[in-house]
C-alpha cells in the first residue's frame, strides 16, 4: 500500500532552514507519509542537503525538478510536486517552515471523521527573527464542515490571518487535481492564495484547533520582501483580478452566490493597491485612486456603484488611517460567518 500523506517541499537556496523543515516532516508521529523534495533551480547547495536526506530514507524521500533545472517559480514547482505525490492526501511545506510533530495525525483525523471535507486548517504559529512566537487561530468555527460561500467570503472580505497560506491545509489531492493544482502564471505572490480560492469556489473544508504549521518570520521571507518593496498591494490586487476573471466562468449557480464577494474583495484591493503603492505621497495617491476608479468602469462595471463611490470619497476623507480599512466592507457579504 502507498502512503496516504504526500508532503511536498519545494526550494529555492534555503539552505540555511531546510533541514529544519524536512525534521519535521521526519518527526511525525504519523506514520503513512512520503517526502517529495521539489527543487526549482537552486544554486547555493540546498539540492546537496535534499539528496542526502534522500539517499538516508530511500523509500520514503524522492527529489524531483525541472527540465534542465531552471527555476519556474512557485506554483510550477507545487504542480511538480503533486504531479509526483501519491498519496491520498498532500501537504505542502515551505523549506523556511516547519511542521509540529502531531499535525498529520489530527489533520488526517479530521479528514478520515468528514469525508465531505476537501481539506482541514488549522492555527498557525508565527516563530523567528522578525516575530515573538504566538498562536494565530484559523478565524474559522471547528468541528463543523464550512461550506463554499463561507470559506471564500471568510477568506476574501474577513481575511483571518494567513488563512490562506498553503503549509497549514492537508487537502484531498483529488480536490486538488480537479480544480487544476496551481496557476502557473503566479510564481510567486498570491500563489497560494489562487489555489486556495479555485478550491473554497467547489468544496468544504473544515478547521481544527490544533496548529498546522510553525511559520518562520525573518527578513529574507518573500513577504517580508513584498511588505518593503510596496509589491503586496499590488500583488493583492492583481490576483482580486484574475479571481473575477476565474468567478465568472463559473457555473452559474456558483457565479449566483460567489460575484458579490468577488466584486467587493475586487473594489477593496483595487481601492488599496492605488493607496499603498509607493511613492505614497497624498498627490500621487490620489491620481492613483481616480486611475484605479476609471479601471474598475471598464473592466468590470458591477463593482462601480453610488454606494462604493460615496465609500472610497469617505475614504479618501479619512486619509486610510489604521482601521479606517474596515470601511472598505460591505455589510453583510461576510460568506456567513460573523
Amino acid at each position: 500500500m502507498g502512503p496516504t500523506v504526500s508532503a511536498i517541499v519545494i526550494f529555492l537556496d534555503a539552505r540555511p532552514f531546510m533541514a529544519e523543515a524536512i525534521e519535521s516532516v521526519l518527526g511525525q508521529s504519523f506514520g503513512s507519509w512520503e517526502l517529495v523534495l521539489v527543487d526549482d533551480g537552486s544554486s547555493d547547495g540546498s539540492r546537496e542537503v535534499a539528496d542526502d536526506y534522500a539517499r538516508r530514507h530511500p523509500h520514503r524521500v524522492r527529489v524531483v525538478e525541472h527540465e534542465g533545472r531552471v527555476n519556474r517559480g512557485m506554483s510550477a514547482s507545487r504542480n511538480l510536486g503533486l504531479e509526483a505525490a501519491t498519496g491520498e492526501y498532500v501537504g505542502f511545506l515551505d523549506a523556511d517552515d516547519r511542521w509540529p510533530p502531531e499535525k498529520l495525525n489530527v489533520f488526517v483525523a479530521e479528514l478520515e471523521r468528514d469525508k465531505s471535507l476537501a481539506g482541514v486548517v488549522g492555527s498557525i504559529e508565527l516563530f523567528g527573527e522578525v516575530a515573538q512566537t504566538r498562536v494565530v487561530p484559523a478565524g474559522l468555527p471547528f468541528g463543523e464542515a464550512i461550506d463554499p460561500p463561507a470559506l471564500l467570503g471568510a477568506t476574501l472580505l474577513r481575511r483571518p490571518a494567513m488563512l490562506t497560506t498553503f503549509g497549514n491545509p492537508l487537502v484531498r489531492r483529488q480536490a486538488l487535481l480537479e480544480v487544476g493544482g496551481f496557476e502557473e502564471e503566479f510564481t510567486g505572490l498570491a500563489e497560494d492564495a489562487v489555489a486556495w480560492c479555485k478550491l473554497a469556489l467547489r468544496f468544504r473544508f473544515g478547521a481544527v484547533a490544533a496548529t498546522g504549521l510553525q511559520y518562520r518570520r525573518h527578513q529574507a521571507t518573500s513577504g517580508a520582501s513584498d511588505v518593503r518593496s510596496g509589491a503586496l498591494a499590488a500583488g493583492h490586487a492583481r490576483f482580486a483580478r484574475w479571481l473575477w476573471e476565474y468567478t465568472i466562468g463559473q457555473p452559474a449557480a456558483t457565479r449566483a452566490w460567489a460575484a458579490p464577494i468577488v466584486v467587493e474583495h475586487l473594489f477593496r484591493s483595487t481601492v488599496l493597491e492605488a493607496w499603498l503603492t509607493l511613492p505614497d505621497d497624498p498627490v500621487r495617491r490620489r491620481a492613483r485612486l481616480v486611475n484605479a476608479w476609471r479601471d474598475l468602469v471598464r473592466a468590470c462595471p458591477a463593482t462601480v456603484t453610488s454606494r462604493r463611490r460615496l465609500r472610497l470619497a469617505a475614504q479618501l476623507a479619512a486619509g486610510l488611517r489604521a482601521g479606517a480599512v474596515g470601511g472598505l466592507q460591505e455589510p453583510g457579504l461576510r460568506g456567513g460567518i460573523s
